[in-house]
Formats: C-alpha cells, sequence, structure tokens
C-alpha cells in the first residue's frame, strides 16, 4: 500500500481541458458514515491517523487528546494534558504521539497506555504543527504566526536547528521519505526546501497566487506537491526546482482553496478544501474522476484558515477520512467511493 505524507501527498497531474475537448464529466461520490465521533466538550483542533490505519487521534481544546478505534468508533485512550491541544502527530512506528498546545508546551506520550514518554519541554508561543522525522529521532514544530521550523531532539525537546526564511507565517512541512530534505509552505505563497542536517535553505519556488497550504513529496522523494489558495495543484521536480507542467487547477465551484491533498493506493489524487469539497483526479491526464460538492456543513475553522488541513485526514489505506466539524469528528467511509486497489508496476 502507499502511504501518503501527511498533510499532503504526493502525484502527477496531467492534462488540462481546452476549450476544444469535451468537458470531463466526474461521478459523484457519495461515502457512508462510519462512525460520528463525539466526546470532546470543546472544539476539535487536529485529528491524525496511525500509520497503520487503525487508529485516530484528536486533539482538542478541551485540553483533551483522544485516541479512537477507527473499526468500531471506540476511544481507546484519553490523555489529560493541562492546555488547549492544538497539534498532534504520530511517531512512524505508531507507537508515540506528539502533541503541541497552547502556550507552546510539547509532549509525547505512548499511544497505547497514554503516559508521558520522558520529559515535556516548550517553546515560545502556542505549538500548531508538528510532524515527525521518518526515523522519529526529530520533530518538526511550527508556533502560531511563526516564521520558522523548529527542530527538536524527539526524546530531549532540544532545539538542534531553527529553518528560518519564510517572510510570513509557516502553514505546512513534511519530510522526506528518507528524511534527507524538509519541505514548507506558507502564507509568502513561497516552498521552501531545506537540508535538516545544517539547517539551510536548499532552494525556494514560487508559483502560486496567494497562501500554500498543502504539499507532500511524492514516495520516491523526487517530486513535491503543492496546494493552496489559488486551488492549483502543483508538481516540482526537487532537484531542478522546475515545475513539471501542467498545473492542474480545480473547479472553482468545489473548491474555496485547496487545503489538504492525499495519495490513494490506487495512485489517484484526493483533494479537500474549506468551504466546499472533495475532489479526486487521474495522475495520467489530470481528469476529475469523481467529485463530492460539499461539506455538508462538516468543517472547522479552528485555529485560523491558515491551519485548515489539519481539520482532514485520509486513512492510509485510502477507504477512510475524517474531518473535524467543531467538537465532532466524522469519521468517512469511502471504499466504495474512490481509491481501490494500488496500481501494479
Amino acid at each position: 500500500m502507499t502511504r501518503f505524507i501527511l498533510t499532503a501527498v504526493t502525484i502527477a497531474v496531467g492534462h488540462v481541458a481546452t476549450a476544444a475537448d469535451p468537458a470531463p464529466k466526474p461521478a459523484e461520490f457519495k461515502p457512508k458514515l462510519a462512525h460520528k465521533i463525539e466526546g470532546h466538550t470543546s472544539d476539535v483542533a487536529a485529528i491524525a491517523f496511525s500509520p497503520d490505519g487503525t487508529r485516530l487521534a484528536t486533539a482538542s481544546k478541551d485540553k483533551t487528546v483522544r485516541i479512537w478505534d477507527v473499526k468500531t468508533g471506540q476511544r481507546k485512550v484519553r490523555i489529560d494534558i493541562g492546555a488547549a491541544a492544538y497539534a498532534i502527530a504520530f511517531s512512524p512506528d505508531g507507537k508515540k504521539v506528539a502533541v503541541g498546545s497552547f502556550g507552546g508546551a510539547m509532549a509525547v506520550y505512548d499511544a497505547e497506555t497514554g503516559d508521558g514518554v520522558g520529559k515535556g519541554f516548550a517553546l515560545d508561543d502556542s505549538v500548531v504543527l508538528i510532524q515527525w522525522s521518518p526515523d522519529g529521532k526529530l520533530l518538526a514544530a511550527v508556533t502560531f504566526e511563526g516564521y520558522a521550523i523548529r527542530l527538536l531532539d524527539a526524546d530531549t525537546g532540544k532545539e538542534k536547528l531553527a529553518l528560518k526564511g519564510h517572510t510570513k507565517p509557516v502553514n505546512n512541512v513534511a519530510f522526506a521519505p528518507d528524511g534527507g530534505l524538509i519541505a514548507s509552505v506558507g502564507d509568502d505563497s513561497t516552498i521552501r526546501v531545506w537540508d535538516p542536517k545544517t539547517g539551510k535553505e536548499k532552494d525556494s519556488f514560487k508559483q502560486h497566487d496567494g497562501q500554500v497550504y498543502a504539499l507532500a513529496f511524492s514516495a520516491d522523494g523526487k517530486t513535491l506537491v503543492t496546494g493552496g489558495e489559488d486551488r492549483t495543484v502543483i508538481r516540482w521536480d526537487i532537484k531542478t526546482g522546475n515545475i513539471r507542467k501542467p498545473v492542474m487547477e480545480l473547479p472553482k465551484e468545489d473548491h474555496g482553496g485547496l487545503a489538504a491533498v492525499g495519495e490513494l493506493p490506487d495512485g489517484t489524487i484526493w483533494t479537500a478544501s474549506w468551504g466546499w469539497g472533495y475532489t479526486v483526479v487521474d495522475p495520467a491526464d489530470g481528469r476529475l474522476l469523481a467529485r463530492k460538492p460539499s461539506f455538508d456543513g462538516r468543517i472547522a475553522w479552528g485555529v485560523g484558515k491558515s491551519y485548515h488541513h489539519k481539520h482532514f485526514a485520509l486513512c492510509p489505506d485510502g477507504k477512510h477520512y475524517a474531518v473535524a466539524d467543531g467538537k465532532t469528528v466524522w469519521l468517512m467511509d469511502a471504499s466504495k467511493s474512490f481509491g481501490g486497489e494500488k496500481k501494479k508496476d
């Protein structure tokens, strides 16, 4: 099964329709509600699936983190953290969760027992984004309205490097599959690529019109896919910085702006936007294969528009996704709506 790297993942997008082309007619998929996840007493600010897809973690402003069984919808673990939780991420082996909260507190917990792992640590402002490095040794953290990505030792919390270069707040970060690079996007419309060993910026790309929210590396680490306010999905050659054309622009009627992207096991692209809906795109020619015009109100605004991608999560199995809506999380079964078996080489 192809893994997607949160918050957005990779894929090639192709042909953009012209006036001479017949208008594509995507199917309208109808995912089923698997579970209505309830229990939080304040808004859910971030959600994340475990790497094996069996659990869903939710971080809430009610000062708790909860871990749920995807199959049954039942809560497995509750962790009281003492402050509003704004960010959460499973470790690569699925055994731990890292949590960031209001005021800058961060901590790592055992995902099975909820017990703290090591000592907690703190940054200088509320932590709104967290990503683990593929080897589980580093945590990349971003604070509210922060312009830098902080690289922390996952065991001690000691800051090893600060990646500085964005001129406006950072909206998202992603590690390359081998951990050799980090990419970030922000309100300054740029995509920046960093060396996590030295903290030096290796490259900077700019093509999007407006803020950029979603990004992910391809499985081979050679391509970076980004999306944002302008509703376009752009593929970047990570070695040259060139755009792999054509650029795919998603339907205006479906997308108020691209908030999240995911790669399904069959290689097609799943996208989600705030205020509107989902689409599924064929990687070969860019055709829309399926669409759901709206969330039926199932969307939360959370900390701010720049962090909407934290309210969407695509399960690694490609058969489920989750959407945070206030205190509730809707866990959806889309196994018969999109995706499918992984394509054979």
